[in-house]
């Protein structure tokens, strides 16, 4: 008996792995490409609904310039003589169109005209979820319910809670709260409070219209997510470089309100911007009419001291020489002064660590030195002299000093009163007679390239997760050659449905005899070519075991079409249908199950009496009726002896065993076996399961020889290599008939 284990059949080259991979995926968009075309189409059709039932654009523009402006900080730099790498370093080098751009698109702007125009308050009728609206704007019926809030007040804690309106007839309705309790009753066109006024909430409802009993929502948002929607849809482009020059664009669906979206904005940036030059300004006049007071009651005290002094000493000159130390101090001392007031006033905005309050602080040790010197050399005049100079450089400074405030505080109030913004209006929001258009061919295209994406991308999913087999990655993961591809037959499977169907009709079944040129068939007899070349190179080699890791995978269907296109080359051929648990090749041939290789193995019948012949050239033993012990009747001594007599016989035996993985059936049989094939039926195996068949074989001492692939169903044109796919390990309930 030959045993013979090692492989027969030589591996693929598997260096075209890459070629061959897009070979499967042009494989995979060809015979999915209905369903392509299908998600393709219905895109398409939903991208032309789209743009047909999209609401049209409109876009109105704006110009404003955006002057350069110096604060209070910037002017006292330019006194206290700073250079411009300091003050650009404390007040950033931000632009003025880039700092108005960022104060328009914020809160501190956009907030405003939310409040200003009621934005904040969002109210629309109940619509179906996600596709309600859609519908609506489809049917032409937006216009049949809408409504108008002028005031929606309620206190900030049910700010973004969603109240529910209910229309009772079309003069009255009432408000819920989302726990579905009634809040208020309210008149359209009037201020409606609770009767009880246990919350402060009020209701004013310009317009509604709808049937009784149609609901309405109605939200007060928080401004500043209702700044944040209308940024959305605002565009500020700066017109050339550093021109200052902004052209501000708004889009909406409803020409009006784009324009006065735009127009509100305006009014409010060139507000704000007065507001804060004039917030300065006053804050300015504050602070020097809080110092006018003590530096007109340190005049005085000058002018009194001095007068005293003459009136006790009679000094009314000064000399020549020390007047002019004197006129020196005096500049010295006026500026100190003016270098204190200007400290006070800076530390108004700024604190003692600020960059502009630490040069005053220089500035002014400077002049105090140079102060002392002047003193010292001052000294040297006579006493009284010098009294009577410090009196009137006293005098003179304050003079000076109130003369200079009171200037100051006059140039203020003008300034206050006249303030001028530096945000100007160039050109006011214009109104957009036409609207934006709307790309069709655009959207039409990309909904195309769009589905053709999504139909490729869940094929290729569907691809991944169904774990497909195909014969390069069984020839390169098993190292088991794939002798041959049984591509799907139409004609197998009316075959099969007929054999189904008439139960009685004693016939051969067999795809070669009733379509010799079947796609299928073909590919049989190039298994049929390798098997003989296998064969000639001994001729040992006769018998061929043809098993497969569950049932249904076509094994019978291959070894009954085998044995005919064996017998075709002159070939004496015995198929032993060694299935005892629920074989079918006596449907296939057409003759009675009984008196087959059951009773044989029990020793009921001869080999004779077991054996019938079939087709010309081709003898078959049936399984025999459905033995309970058909493992023990296979390590009988007589299934041995039986093999040795059919191989002495017969030119090719070939047995039809049960599946590897369901029963031990095949394990027995292929330790007598020469050849032996594993039928991989596509879209029912996976590759783990072959390669759990393939050890269980190794473990017991047997080697598989060569993989037929089989293709089980018209889905197998469905997955690149026209294989069908797998699902899951599986249960085999392999169990007795």
């Amino acid at each position: 008996m030959n045993t013979e284990n090692s492989h027969i059949f030589s591996h693929s080259d598997q260096s075209n792995n890459e070629v061959m991979d897009l070979r499967i995926f042009l494989g995979l968009i060809k015979a999915h490409y209905w369903f392509i075309a299908f998600v393709a189409a219905s895109c398409l059709f939903i991208g032309a609904l789209y743009a047909y039932t999209r609401p049209a654009i409109y876009e109105s523009t704006a110009l404003i310039k955006v002057e350069g402006e110096s604060s209070n900080a910037l002017n006292l730099a330019a006194v206290l003589g700073m250079n411009d790498s300091i003050t650009s370093k404390s007040f950033g080098n931000a632009s003025p169109a880039e700092t108005e751009t960022a104060l328009i698109k914020s809160d501190y702007i956009m907030g405003a005209v939310a409040s200003r125009l009621g934005l904040n308050v969002v109210a629309e009728p109940h619509y179906l979820p996600i596709v309600g609206e859609f519908f609506v704007r489809l049917l032409g019926k937006a216009n049949e319910r809408f409504i108008h809030v002028n005031q929606f007040n309620l206190p900030k804690t049910l700010e973004g809670i969603e109240f529910t309106l209910v229309l009772e007839d079309p003069d009255h309705y009432v408000l819920y709260s989302p726990n579905k309790t009634e809040v208020l009753q309210g008149t359209v066109g009037k201020l409606s409070s609770p009767a009880n006024g246990g919350q402060a909430i009020s209701l004013e409802v310009s317009a509604i219209k709808g049937q009784n009993g149609s609901a309405f929502t109605i939200i007060k948002q928080p401004t500043n997510g209702i700044a944040q929607l209308l940024s959305k849809n605002l565009i500020i482009k700066e017109q050339g470089e550093n021109t200052g020059i902004l052209e501000l664009s708004y889009r909406s669906n409803d020409p009006e309100y784009s324009q006065q979206i735009l127009n509100t904005i305006l009014e409010v940036a060139v507000e704000k911007n007065i507001g804060e030059k004039a917030k300065e300004a006053t804050k300015t006049v504050s602070f020097l009419q809080n110092q006018l007071p003590n530096i007109t009651q340190d005049l005085d005290a000058a002018e009194t001291r001095l007068n005293y002094y003459r009136s006790k000493t009679g000094a009314i000159d000064s000399a020549s020489e020390a007047q002019i130390f004197l006129e020196e101090i005096v500049d010295i001392e006026r500026s100190i002064q003016e270098l204190s007031l200007r400290k006070l006033e800076m530390l108004q905005n700024f604190t003692p660590k600020h960059p502009y309050i630490i040069a005053l602080e220089q500035k002014h040790q400077n002049l105090e030195e140079k102060l002392q010197e002047l003193k010292g050399n001052l000294r040297k005049i006579p006493l009284i002299a010098q009294d009577a100079q410090n009196f009137e450089r006293d005098i003179q400074i304050h003079g000076e000093i109130y003369s200079g405030v009171m200037q100051n505080l006059q140039q203020m109030q003008i300034l206050k009163g006249s303030t001028v913004s530096s945000v100007s209006v160039l050109e006011t929001a214009s109104f957009s007679i036409f609207s934006i258009p709307k790309k069709t061919p655009l959207i039409l295209m990309v909904s195309v390239l769009l589905g053709v994406f999504i139909s490729i991308g869940f094929i290729l999913f569907r691809q991944t997760l169904s774990q497909v087999i195909d014969p390069l990655t069984l020839e390169k993961f098993l190292k088991i050659s794939v002798l041959s591809i049984v591509p799907y037959s139409h004609a197998q499977r009316q075959l099969a449905e007929s054999m189904r169907e008439n139960k009685e009709e004693q016939k051969n079944y067999l795809l070669c005899l009733e379509e010799p040129k079947d796609i299928a068939i073909e590919a049989i007899r190039g298994l049929r070519t390798a098997l003989k070349l296998t064969m000639a190179s001994s001729e040992k080699k006769k018998i061929i075991s043809i098993s497969g890791c569950s049932p249904n995978v076509g094994k019978s269907f291959i070894s009954g079409n085998l044995s005919s296109l064996l017998s075709d080359l002159g070939e004496k051929v015995l198929i032993i249908d060694a299935d005892m648990r629920k074989g079918v090749l006596s449907k296939t041939f057409g003759v009675n199950r009984s008196s087959g290789l059951a009773e044989y193995l029990k020793g009921d019948i001869s080999l004779e009496g077991a054996t019938k012949r079939v087709l010309e050239h081709v003898d078959f033993i049936s399984s025999g009726d459905y033995p309970s012990n058909p493992v023990e009747l296979l390590m009988h001594h007589r299934f041995e002896e039986l093999i040795r007599i059919v191989k002495n016989k017969y030119d090719i035996v070939i047995i039809d065993t049960p599946p590897l993985l369901a029963v031990t059936d095949a394990n027995l049989i292929f330790k007598f076996s020469c050849i032996k094939l594993l039928i991989v039926g596509s879209g029912k195996n996976q590759l783990r399961e072959i390669e759990h068949a393939k050890n269980l074989l190794e473990k017991s001492g047997n080697h598989l020889d060569g993989i037929v692939y089989n293709n089980l169903s018209k889905s197998s044109k469905k997955h690149g290599y026209g294989y069908g796919y797998g699902y899951g390990y599986g249960y085999y309930n392999y169990n007795y008939k």
